[in-house]
């Protein structure tokens, strides 16, 4: 049985996904649906962070602490084998989506 939660830790990067690395990890523990994996994680990342900015429109934003939270609720109602490792993961990404689109609040 394939841990998905070992595998999106593996692909999901703050400043974009490494996906040649992952790619490369799992040809090497003998996952040939690599492609599959990949559009799956992204999906993931996509619906956590579509929620993120429903929530945060117009002009409201988060702490990455809160952030953090919402998508922890968000991925443990959403994502039936979702552990806390891949929560850890998929915000990594999530973080630096909402830094780059201006939803992460800054420190004041």
């Amino acid at each position: 049985m394939i841990d998905k939660n070992e595998l999106i830790d593996n692909y999901s990067a703050s400043m974009g996904n490494r996906e040649r690395d992952f790619i490369e990890y799992a040809t090497k523990n003998g996952i040939t649906a690599y492609e599959e994996l990949m559009k799956e994680f992204k999906s993931i990342q996509n619906l956590v962070y579509d929620y993120i900015y429903k929530i945060t429109e117009p002009n409201i934003q988060l702490t990455a602490e809160e952030i953090e939270s919402k998508s922890f609720d968000f991925c443990n109602s959403n994502v039936a084998w979702i552990d806390k490792k891949g929560i850890k993961a998929v915000n990594r990404w999530l973080i630096w989506m909402c830094w780059h689109e201006g939803i992460l609040k800054k420190n004041e």
